[in-house]
């Protein structure tokens, strides 16, 4: 009878540990997607902005167009392939690759991965950055704005399907501060991380001002949600 007892008190444990796991999973997944659609409206944000004003800026929904796998190769969209070897500008998070500080080399994505080791993006919203030799850029939190030479890998067994190379970068938004991203400790130790290096910090970004000059409004923020948010998105 007492044997009977325990086996029913430890299947009831069991099912109560089964239902939270359940319940922290579903809650994660729901935070993981609120936060995409939100970084997504922000990059939607920075790329109209951009457009409205007259500067040409190459669209994540056209990269998306991508299909193909690393053992196939990409199988790119029409409409991207008169922009192959010419230069572009390209709106979106950076992703480091080997370090977190002057990165020469850095991956660009449309969302950013909030944990670098536990994600992995599909190969088509993954683009190699490679800056003009003997520049190096810190690691951002906002959305940034990068020009280089679109290079389109053909082919198997190709790790990137796209490389902006020769790169230059800017904030997204002219005239507004940012700040590098703060990464947490333990995400760091197989990095090469100067000591004393603070990764979260107001910065100018190359030629610009931290305010705009006077007598001009400033520019757009990018919408923290919903609002301010430009229709259609």
């Amino acid at each position: 009878m007492l044997r009977r007892r325990v086996m029913k008190e430890m299947v009831t444990l069991v099912g109560i540990v089964v239902i939270l796991a359940g319940l922290v999973f579903a809650n994660t997944q729901l935070r993981r997607g609120t936060l995409k659609e939100k970084m997504e409206k922000t990059r939607r944000f920075h790329e109209d902005n951009r457009i409205q004003i007259g500067l040409d800026t190459l669209q994540w929904d056209l990269l998306r167009k991508t299909r193909g796998t690393y053992r196939s190769g990409p199988t790119f969209p029409e409409d991207l392939m008169p922009r192959k070897d010419s230069q572009v500008t390209v709106i979106g998070f950076m992703t480091p690759i080997d370090r977190f500080v002057q990165m020469s080399e850095f991956m660009l994505l449309p969302v950013p991965i909030q944990c670098y080791f536990c994600e992995i993006p599909p190969m088509r919203d993954v683009m190699l950055v490679q800056m003009k030799d003997g520049e190096e850029v810190p690691l951002i939190e906002e959305p940034v704005s990068i020009t280089g030479r679109l290079i389109l890998n053909e082919g198997p067994n190709t790790k990137f399907f796209y490389i902006l190379a020769d790169a230059g970068w800017e904030a997204s938004v002219t005239g507004r501060n940012i700040t590098k991203k703060l990464i947490a400790p333990e995400h760091r130790t197989p990095m090469h991380i100067q000591e004393g290096e603070q990764l979260l910090e107001g910065i100018t970004p190359p030629g610009e001002q931290t305010q705009p000059p006077e007598g001009e409004a400033p520019s757009a923020a990018p919408p923290t949600g919903t609002e301010g948010t430009p229709s259609g998105n």
